[in-house]
């Protein structure tokens, strides 16, 4: 491996660091992270009202549909990115999954926003196999994406700012998303959001904005840490998962996802519901919508600054403790549009403390160095998917528990609510994800990776590269010296 193979030194850059890369390739990648929000944001906050009011699925249905894909999902997840760990091709390991995941990520992204005219049973079955078909795509994509920040540079501080960049592209998608989702779903369904044909129309928008974004980020950002080409010659998939999976550190990491995500996804599987039926202001869904991810927004583009001076598991406290706060404000509003400010206000809050993901690739970028400088492999993207393991378990387990809870408390789609149980919903919805945000923070705390730890492993691996890169250099100069004698 070559010292800029190690260093990442590709035409680039500005500044006095070397580890520094180019505004253009920052951008690139951050655009990968709005391509995937196109295709995401309508399945995570949209697809249980499509299943409940435009195919007609109870709610118990949606349910068992949304775990059993999320947790086949889950497992599925370690398994892709032990693959892309040790795929070889003249792009790198991962850039690959971009480049052809994104028009599969298209078309299945509108293969699950359609019905047809057809038996119960079969809208079922085409529900689960399109949900499914389309997680396993999106894995392969966001493991690949997720990857890819680690192997562009080893200086955890630019990292930081990619991962940044990122959260600061999925705030202005969001954004977007915020103002034309709801409205194109309302203009194609002729102003009913019962209409399958104004989500399906939708999804073929978004998908078709989604393409450029992510090939952007194919063709710009490049794989400058690569893995060495023995490095998995004895090295079983066993083996591998092992040094991710029973690490104490990734374990810890894994059950704060897990908790932290069953509350976002759980909430956001049936926001929709709360807009609808408990506050009774479908018309507001894009004003709340973007005034969490402006919120999101101004946040995300402190994270870099923020994880300098403190450890990225304390920054993660301060994010969970505020979307906690953000949810009371919310419930305390009661039903209704009366205290329609404390929902705005507790919306901003959970906006603004959602900065979650920057610092989670963060920290798990960290813990694959550490498991380098302990194992002596590097395992990105199985390290990356213990993160997307951990959140598929939490979206599965969120959404459906979600949704199993709103039918428990007594809701009926397309069925006006007694106040008893529209207050219910609420509880359902804000108090419910209140009291897990808060949960999250015991293994949290527990994780054993600070700023300074995270500095000696990137110092140490900066050395051995050196080593290697010497010692590659002794060889090539001996082989050189004994070509002659060969000759002779």
């Amino acid at each position: 491996m070559t010292a800029a193979a190690e260093t990442g030194a590709l035409p680039r850059q500005r500044g006095k660091n070397p580890e520094s890369l180019g505004f253009r390739s920052r951008i690139s990648f951050a655009l990968a992270e709005v391509g995937i929000q196109f295709s995401w944001t309508l399945v995570s906050s949209y697809l249980t009202l499509f299943y409940t009011d435009a195919v007609g699925l109870a709610p118990a249905v949606i349910s068992i549909i949304m775990l059993g894909a999320r947790v086949f999902d889950a497992f599925f997840d370690p398994m892709m990115g032990v693959i892309e760990d040790r795929t070889r091709t003249k792009w790198g390991r991962y850039r690959p999954y971009i480049l052809f995941g994104a028009p599969a990520l298209a078309v299945f992204n509108v293969l699950t926003f359609s019905t047809f005219d057809v038996s119960n049973g079969f809208k079922v079955a085409y529900a689960t196999v399109t949900y499914v078909l389309f997680g396993i795509i999106y894995a392969a994509v966001c493991i690949a994406q997720g990857s890819l920040s680690n192997v562009m540079t080893r200086d955890n501080n630019e990292r930081n700012v990619l991962n940044s960049f990122r959260g600061v592209a999925a705030g202005f998608a969001g954004l977007v998303l915020s103002a034309i989702t709801m409205p194109i779903i309302l203009y194609f369904g002729k102003g009913n959001t019962s209409s399958a044909i104004g989500f399906t129309m939708a999804a073929v928008v978004l998908s078709l904005l989604s393409l450029p974004c992510l090939w952007i980020t194919f063709a710009n950002c490049k794989e400058v840490i690569t893995a060495a080409k023995d490095q998995h010659k004895n090295v079983s998939v066993w083996h591998s998962l092992k040094v991710i999976f029973l690490q104490r550190n990734f374990l810890l990491e894994m059950i704060f996802v897990v908790i932290t995500l069953i509350a976002l996804f759980g909430r956001f599987a049936v926001l929709m519901h709360y807009y609808i039926y408990v506050l009774g202001r479908a018309d507001l869904v894009a004003m709340l919508s973007m005034v969490m991810t402006l919120a999101q927004l101004v946040s995300n583009c402190f994270v870099p600054y923020m994880a300098k001076r403190l450890s990225k598991k304390y920054c993660l406290c301060i994010a969970n403790i505020g979307m906690a706060l953000g949810c009371v404000l919310i419930y305390l509003a009661g039903i209704g549009d009366a205290r329609l400010w404390m929902v705005i206000l507790g919306t901003g809050m959970m906006g603004f403390f959602n900065f979650l993901s920057p610092l989670l690739y963060g920290l798990t970028a960290e813990l694959v160095d550490d498991t380098e400088v302990r194992e002596g492999v590097r395992e990105d993207g199985a390290g990356y998917s213990t993160f997307s393991f951990a959140t598929k378990l939490g979206n599965a387990f969120g959404g459906s528990i979600g949704v199993m809870c709103l039918g428990f408390v007594g809701f009926h789609a397309n069925t006006e609510h007694s106040p008893a149980v529209k207050m219910a919903m609420s509880g359902v919805i804000n108090l419910g994800p209140a009291a897990l945000y808060l949960l999250a923070l015991i293994p949290l705390l527990m994780i054993a990776m600070t700023n300074k730890k995270a500095a000696k492993n990137t110092e140490i691996l900066k050395a051995r590269a050196k080593e290697r890169e010497a010692a590659e250099a002794a060889e090539a100069e001996a082989a050189v010296a004994a070509a002659p004698n060969a000759a002779e």
